[in-house]
Parts: C-alpha cells; structure tokens; sequence
C-alpha cells in the first residue's frame, strides 16, 4: 500500500493561523521535518467477524423481506397509481375544458361588447333621424288625430304582466 505522507504545518501572517497541508517531497527539501503519527493497526478478532457475518445475515433477511412484493400488496400499489393517473388525467381534461370555456365566454363578451356599440350607434341615428315636431304636425294636420279627453282615458292596473297587450275590448269597472 503505497500512501502519501501528508504533514501539517502552520504558516505564519497576520491573520488568524491557517493549517497548509505540505507533501513529503516539500519535507525532504530541508524544511522541518514532524515526526509522522503512529497509527496502531486495529487487531484481528474472529468474534467480531461472525458478529458481523450473523448481522449481515440478518440484515440481508430484512432486506429480502423488504424488497420483496407480495400479490396483495402489489395489487394495492397498482391500483393505487391507477387511480392517481386517472385523477391527474382528468383534472387535465377538466383544466383544458375551463380554458377552453373561458376562452369562448371572452369571445362571447368582445362579441356582444360590438353589437352593443352597433346597436346604440343605430339607436342614435334613429332618433337623430325622427323629428317629434314633425311627427306631430303630420299625425294633426294630415291624419285628423287629437288629443284624447278626460272621460276618453281609462286606466287599470295589470297584475299578471309588466305591459300590455290587448287582444279583447278593456274591461269597463
């Protein structure tokens, strides 16, 4: 076994002592040489070994227990992830279906956002277009009409709708 001597050694500045680690080629060249650390070598006992093999024995039994599947347990685990890919299969589907619904209600929106601006457009150039004053001359002058009296007016109230449409004669209370 060939290892490196390594020696430690402190280099001096003025800051806070650093350990600089110098090879055995650095020692050689006449710098100060340490002596090396003796290291005992751990003794050999056989007792400790058969511990170690009946652990290891024990622990590879442990291992094989672990690792092996059984039929119920594998079933389990298989129907475990099926269930997980269909949940996350479905929250995909059902994600991209309300993307796809949000999509359309904003087009829906820019849609009815134009036709409300083209229906008041229109809205504005009737009314521009209608002169009341006329309007009146004409229903007076031309058609004969007038205003009603007061013993012509009847009024009543409608429970049943907001307006009226008079398919018979008004009732008379």
């Amino acid at each position: 076994m060939a290892e490196e001597i390594r020696y430690n050694y402190y280099t001096e500045g003025n800051t806070v002592r650093k350990e600089t680690v110098y090879p055995e080629q650095l020692i050689s060249e006449g710098n100060v040489v340490r002596k090396e650390a003796v290291r005992p070598e751990p003794q050999w006992d056989p007792r400790e070994e058969q511990t170690v093999r009946h652990e290891s024995r024990a622990v590879r039994k442990n291992r094989e227990r672990a690792l092996s599947i059984s039929l119920p347990y594998g079933i389990m685990l298989l129907a475990a992830t099926a269930v997980i890919v269909f949940a996350c299969v479905n929250y995909l589907r059902v994600t991209a279906q309300i993307n796809a619904s949000m999509k359309h209600i904003a087009a829906m929106e820019a849609e009815l956002s134009e036709l409300k601006n083209a229906n008041n457009t229109l809205q504005d150039r009737i009314e521009a277009a209608i002169d009341l004053g006329e309007v009146y001359e004409i229903a007076t002058a031309r058609l004969g009409m007038v205003y009603p009296d007061e013993n012509e007016r009847l009024t009543y109230t409608a429970h049943e709708r907001e307006y009226v449409s008079q398919y018979e004669n008004v009732p008379t209370d």
